[in-house]
């Protein structure tokens, strides 16, 4: 045992004014506590009070407790303390010591990672919408104008104020914008007017002359075609933007998926959807039909399809699913085309618009919505040639 506690305490100075103990370890003398509340003085090698220092430990690095610069501001030497290097000052923030208010964190120059500013500078070009040509066509995030699109967007307007505010505001980045109105009685113009479109009169012609129209009246041979209740999105904008219209091919027709809502309710299946549109040609080379419903634009090239959305809110609750003004105006055209109808065709037509909807297009995954959908596209089938045999008794 003496052996041991010898081995144990080889190479320790016993301290003057100690006394060994049989296991090898010091015992202070009797007297030699400090009273409670003395003030402790510190020993060889140990800072001073106010300036609270790290004791370095045998064969670690940086071990031991924190270093904190003084109260006063001052040097790290403290009278009867020790100086504490740069080194291992800046070691000990970098290990987690607290750092005061407002300061920086300290980081050396060789860890500063430049991909990362590389990849920070390609998402602030991003955000902006930079396209390939390097010119931003989208809204400036930090404040600047807009940058104009050499495109015409037009539309058809009568007493459409509950959308318009909308629609227009997402074309902002379009260089005319030109609104053809029918005879509004509500605030469409002054909705069109404050921003900034071109506004002109003309008597209601049927869905596709009118639109031939407005087409017509536009500055640009691009238009861009939207009905007075689709919200464009910034990407399908975007993608709009990122087209190089100087040179472009102008037999090429661009076409946008449209989502149509029920009042805030999306109808995601059924024959609504997915829902392609042809809205944005070259007037050189393509513009709509003659048809006064359901007019479409003939292209004389390919069409192609653009990222993004158009959303359709056409509808505020399902009852107007089954408005008769369409049915109307395509009675009048069976009339003119001299289509005829008997009982077992209109029952075999509705038969089939509904389950191609309800069934064969999963209508059914829109819930009460997907039922009405359905039955409305049965009856949008049957009510134009019904009331077209109704015209000729």
């Amino acid at each position: 045992m003496a052996a041991g506690a010898h081995a144990r305490t080889r190479g320790r100075a016993t301290r003057p004014g100690t006394r060994r103990r049989l296991d090898g370890r010091s015992r202070r003398p009797s007297g030699a506590r400090p009273a409670c509340g003395a003030a402790r003085q510190p020993s060889a090698g140990e800072p001073a009070a106010g300036c609270v220092g790290r004791r370095p430990r045998p064969g670690r690095r940086g071990g031991g407790e924190l270093h904190r610069p003084p109260a006063c501001g001052g040097s790290c030497r403290c009278p009867g303390g020790r100086a504490v290097s740069t080194r291992r000052r800046l070691r000990s923030r970098t290990l987690g010591a607290p750092r005061q208010p407002g300061a920086q964190p300290h980081r050396p120059d060789h860890r500063r990672r430049t991909g990362t500013l590389r990849q920070s500078a390609r998402c602030t070009d991003r955000s902006h919408g930079a396209h390939r040509g390097g010119q931003r066509t989208r809204h400036d995030r930090g404040g600047g104008a807009v940058v104009k699109i050499p495109i015409s967007a037009v539309l058809i307007t009568k007493n459409a104020e509950e959308h318009l505010a909308r629609v227009l505001a997402a074309l902002a980045w379009c260089d005319e914008i030109v609104v053809l109105d029918s005879g509004s009685t509500d605030h469409t113009c002054d909705l069109a007017r404050a921003a900034g479109a071109r506004i002109e009169h003309q008597d209601f012609l049927g869905f596709g002359p009118q639109k031939r129209r407005a087409v017509a009246l536009a500055r640009y041979d691009w238009v861009l075609s939207i009905d007075a209740d689709e919200v464009l999105d910034e990407t399908a904008a975007s993608a709009i933007g990122a087209l190089p219209f100087a040179t472009l091919d102008p037999r090429r027709a661009f076409a946008i998926r449209r989502r149509t809502y029920v009042g805030t309710h999306e109808i995601c299946h059924g024959v609504w959807n997915p829902d392609w549109v042809l809205r944005l040609f070259n007037r050189s080379a393509a513009n709509f039909n003659d048809n006064k419903v359901h007019e479409a634009v003939v292209a004389a090239g390919p069409v192609e399809r653009l990222a993004g959305s158009m959303h359709h809110y056409s509808f505020r609750d399902l009852g107007d699913l089954f408005k008769p003004g369409y049915a109307r105006l395509k009675a009048d055209r069976f009339l003119a085309e001299g289509r005829r109808a008997g009982t077992c065709k209109l029952a075999a037509r509705f038969a089939w618009g509904f389950t191609r909807s309800f069934v064969l297009k999963q209508g059914f995954r829109d819930g009460p919505a997907g039922v009405v959908v359905a039955a409305s596209a049965g009856l949008d089938s049957v009510l134009g040639l019904a009331l077209a045999e109704e015209k000729r008794r």
